[in-house]
């Protein structure tokens, strides 16, 4: 079913964009039969379905729903959603935010990494879609393929999956292969989502072991990931106080400004009634002695 909001037949297009504040925000978007393009959805919007897509390059900032994936080959995708789910794709790189494990499905040559792209409005983006950057289980990756089951499904499976860092038909992105920050509205924007991916040295230290405890490498990655918010928060606060504090300060300067336009006219007014009362009085003494 095509929504409203699509993309369809494109080739080699690299003008492909929904950016913040856009119509496209709130609602479901498709992106159907492209090739070789660069897509943006900047926006916060519903499911993002792609159908069909190959050598492209997709940006979807702010999902509220399920970003899915049907018959894709060759693509690389930054994606923040509340769902991601893959179906009959190839060879496809993925940088991702999800609040729940992603799934994939009759897939192969699938790679994961965490989230990797900014832009100014992004974490607006993400605020109206409901995305709480405290939950981002993007390397929880459930493959529900034949064969990929017996890691994603029996107890402990997926877990094992995770700690080698691949599975039969995926893999991470490790930190030392993975693209570099993608800020397609220009460079110098901070993310507003925590960068971290495996090391070649340690690739599953974001899985859980086989007892379901966090393993060492994953409790200290979340612990820098919640430093990161927390100095991005205090960093905000100082931001916006700063903020007020020149807002004070422009609206002191404005009122002293106005105090001091009032104070010289009323000062100008009672000189001049000064100055009148003055001459009156001048003027009467000069009439008296005439008359005398």
């Amino acid at each position: 079913m095509e929504t409203q909001c699509t993309f369809r037949g494109e080739v080699g297009s690299s003008s492909l964009a929904r950016l913040p504040g856009s119509s496209t925000g709130g609602r479901p978007f498709n992106v159907i039969d492209c090739r070789d393009c660069r897509i943006l959805l900047l926006d916060h919007t519903d499911q993002v379905q792609i159908d069909n897509a190959t050598g492209c390059r997709i940006f979807v900032g702010a999902s509220s729903g399920s970003v899915v994936l049907r018959n894709c080959a060759d693509c690389t995708l930054t994606v923040a959603c509340r769902q991601f789910r893959a179906r009959d794709c190839r060879d496809c790189t993925v940088y991702l935010f999800c609040s729940t494990g992603p799934a994939i499905e009759r897939s192969r040559g699938l790679r994961f990494g965490g989230f990797n792209g900014a832009y100014p409005g992004h974490e607006e983006a993400m605020d109206s879609a409901q995305l709480d950057l405290r939950v981002n289980k993007w390397h929880l990756v459930h493959d529900f393929s034949e064969g990929g089951e017996e890691e994603s499904c029996l107890p402990g499976g997926g877990a094992a999956a995770a700690a080698r860092g691949r599975g039969r038909n995926w893999s991470y992105v490790l930190r030392e292969e993975a693209d570099p920050l993608w800020s397609p509205l220009g460079p110098g924007e901070e993310p507003c989502v925590p960068r971290f991916a495996p090391s070649r040295r340690m690739p599953g230290q974001f899985a859980t072991n086989s007892g379901g405890r966090e393993a060492g490498h994953e409790a200290r990655e979340v612990m820098f990931a919640a430093r990161e918010l927390r100095s991005r928060d205090t960093t905000m606060i100082r931001t916006k106080m700063g903020q007020w504090g020149e807002q004070i300060a422009v609206f002191c300067g404005r009122a002293w400004d106005s105090v001091s336009r009032i104070a010289r006219t009323v000062t100008l007014y009672c000189l001049g009634l000064f100055v009148a009362g003055t001459r009156r009085a001048a003027e009467a003494v000069l009439t008296r002695r005439q008359e005398h």
